[in-house]
C-alpha cells in the first residue's frame, strides 16, 4: 500500500506510469496493475532487475524514500524535544540506501570497522577466537590480497570521505586479543591525520550491568582501555595528531559515484543496497596512497589533484611520502610514518633493522616503536623525545589453545594484564653534542636511567644507541 501511494503521488495517472515503466521492451508496469487500484507490486531484486530502467530507478528510490521519512521524522521529534547536537539516521551506514539517507537528512557520516572480528561463544567456554593475523600483512601485495575483514576495516572509510560531510570514526579497532592489536592505533592515526578526519576518538566502554566490572575490563576483547598496548601509545600518537605532524594534502583524489541521481540509483540497484562502491575507476586501495573526497553524484566540487588512474597503484607510499610500507627482506612488512617531528616503524621485522630519517629500529620479531618530539621541535633538534615500544600482552592466567586455523581464548585470566618486552634497539641521530639522558618511564611516573647507551660521532650528527628491551 505504501508504494502505490508513494507511486500515485508522483505519477498524474496510470498512463503515465506505465508509459514511464515501459520503455526499452524489458518489463514494466502488467496489465492487471493499476497505482489507481492500489495493486502495483514491489518486486523482489531478482525480478526488479530484469525490468525497465524507470521500474528499477522509482522502486530503489522508494526504498530509500522510506528510510529518509523515518529520519525525518526522528529528526524533527528530537529538535522540538529541543535538542541542538548533530544528528545522523545510522552508525556504520551499510550500503547506498543508508549512505544516501545519512547525506540527505545527517548533519555527518558514521562509520565502524574491524580488523579480525572475534567470533564468540554467547559466554561459554571457549569465550571467544580469532585468526591471528597481522593486517600490515596485506601491503605486501596491496593491490591483490584484499580480503573481506581488510576491505572492511580501511576501505570502507576511503569511499566514505565526502567532501561536503564531515566523518565521525566511531568504532574501529584490532581487537584486544590480537597480538598485533598495535597495528589499529597506529594506521588509524596515520591515515586520519592524511585523510584529513578533523577529530579521532579511543575510548573503552563496559557491558552493563556487570557484576564484575574489573573483569569487563580485562575479558572483553572490545574493552579497549583494557589493552596496555593502546593506552602506551596514545600519548605519542595523540600528540602528533593534534600538532599536526602528519601533513594532510592540499589536493584530492576528487569523484562521483554517478553521474546524476538516477544513474546513482541504477548503478545502486545493478550492485546491491548493501555494496559500497560503485565507481570501478577508483582503486579500492587508492586510499592509502592518496587524499580522498567523493561527491554522491554529479561534479566533485573538491579542489582535485593531478592524480590519474592508472598510476593509483605504482607506489608504496602516500603521495606526501610520509606514510609508506616495505616488504622486507624475511617476507615480512614493516609500516612507516617518516616527518620531521614524528617517526614510527611497526611490523614483523625479524631483526632486519629499518631506517628513517632521524630514527633507526631494529626489532626481534613483531612490535612498534614510535618516537615524537616534546618541545614542537624536529627531532633531530629537540632534546626532549618521548620514544615507545610495544610488541604484545595478555592477561595473567590467560589460556589460548590452536584450532583449524584460529587462536581460541579458553580463559580470559585476569589483572594485571602483562607486556611483553620488546628485543631490539633504536639509534636517534640529534644535531644535539654532548652527553644525552635516557630514561625508562615505569607505571606511576617512575623513571629510571638507562644505563646501556651508546654515543657516536658521525660527522655533522650524533648517534645515540640504546635497547628497548630494558626490564626494571
Amino acid at each position: 500500500a505504501l508504494f502505490n501511494k508513494y507511486l500515485s503521488e508522483r505519477y498524474a495517472s496510470n498512463t503515465e506510469l506505465s508509459r514511464t515503466w515501459s520503455s526499452g521492451g524489458k518489463c514494466g508496469l502488467s496489465a492487471s496493475e493499476n497505482i489507481l487500484n492500489k495493486n502495483v507490486t514491489l518486486l523482489p531484486a531478482t525480478d526488479l532487475m530484469r525490468c525497465n530502467d524507470g521500474r528499477i530507478r522509482d522502486t530503489v528510490k522508494f526504498l530509500a524514500w522510506v528510510d529518509t521519512s523515518f529520519s525525518e521524522s526522528i529528526k524533527a521529534v528530537l529538535r522540538t524535544a529541543g535538542y541542538k547536537g548533530l544528528f545522523t539516521f545510522t552508525n556504520d551506514w551499510n550500503g547506498y540506501g543508508a549512505l544516501y539517507t545519512n547525506h540527505k537528512t545527517g548533519d555527518y557520516i558514521d562509520m565502524h570497522g574491524y580488523f579480525d572480528h572475534p567470533k564468540q561463544t554467547d559466554g561459554k567456554a571457549p569465550l571467544e577466537s580469532i585468526t591471528q593475523r597481522s593486517l600490515f600483512q596485506l601491503f605486501e601485495d596491496l593491490d591483490k590480497k584484499f580480503p573481506r575483514d581488510y576491505y572492511t576495516a580501511l576501505r570502507s572509510i576511503f569511499v566514505s570521505l565526502l567532501d561536503d560531510r564531515p566523518m565521525i570514526l566511531s568504532e574501529w579497532n584490532h581487537v584486544a586479543w590480537s597480538k598485533y592489536s598495535y597495528e589499529g592505533p597506529l594506521l588509524l592515526q596515520a591515515y586520519a591525520a592524511f585523510q584529513g578526519i578533523p577529530v579521532v576518538d579511543g575510548h573503552t566502554y563496559f557491558t552493563h550491568p556487570d557484576p564484575a566490572p574489573k573483569m569487563e575490563y580485562v575479558g572483553n576483547s572490545f574493552a579497549i582501555g583494557a589493552n596496555p598496548l593502546w593506552m602506551a601509545l596514545y600519548p605519542s600518537l595523540s600528540l602528533a595528531y593534534v600538532k599536526g605532524y602528519i601533513q594532510e594534502p592540499e589536493q584530492a583524489l576528487c569523484w562521483s559515484e554517478a553521474s546524476s541521481e538516477d544513474e546513482y540509483w541504477l548503478k545502486t540497484a545493478a550492485v546491491g543496497l548493501d555494496k559500497i562502491n560503485l565507481n570501478s575507476m577508483v582503486p579500492v586501495t587508492a586510499g592509502f596512497r592518496y587524499k580522498l573526497r567523493k561527491q554522491m553524484y554529479g561534479s566533485s566540487s573538491c579542489k582535485p589533484g593531478d592524480l590519474k588512474p592508472d598510476n593509483m597503484t605504482r607506489r608504496n607510499s602516500t603521495q606526501t611520502g610520509e606514510i609508506g610500507w616495505q616488504t622486507l627482506k624475511g617476507k615480512g612488512v614493516a609500516f612507516t610514518v617518516n616527518t620531521n617531528k614524528y617517526q614510527a616503524v611497526a611490523g614483523t621485522m625479524k631483526g632486519e633493522s629499518i631506517q628513517l630519517k632521524d630514527l633507526s629500529v631494529t626489532v626481534g620479531d613483531h612490535g612498534a616503536v614510535t618516537a615524537v618530539a616534546l618541545d614542537d621541535l624536529a627531532l633531530q633538534s629537540s632534546r626532549r623525545i618521548l620514544i615507545t615500544s610495544v610488541s604484545e600482552f595478555d592477561n595473567t592466567g590467560s589460556r589460548r589453545t590452536s584450532q583449524d586455523g584460529r587462536d581460541i581464548i579458553n580463559v580470559a585470566g585476569h589483572g594485571p594484564t602483562r607486556l611483553r618486552s620488546v628485543q631490539g634497539s633504536v639509534t636517534l641521530r640529534t644535531r644535539n653534542s654532548g652527553r644525552p639522558f635516557v630514561y625508562a618511564v615505569w607505571p606511576g611516573s617512575k623513571f629510571e636511567s638507562v644505563a646501556e647507551v651508546q654515543v657516536k660521532r658521525v660527522g655533522d650528527y650524533t648517534e645515540v644507541t640504546f635497547p628497548l628491551d630494558i626490564r626494571k
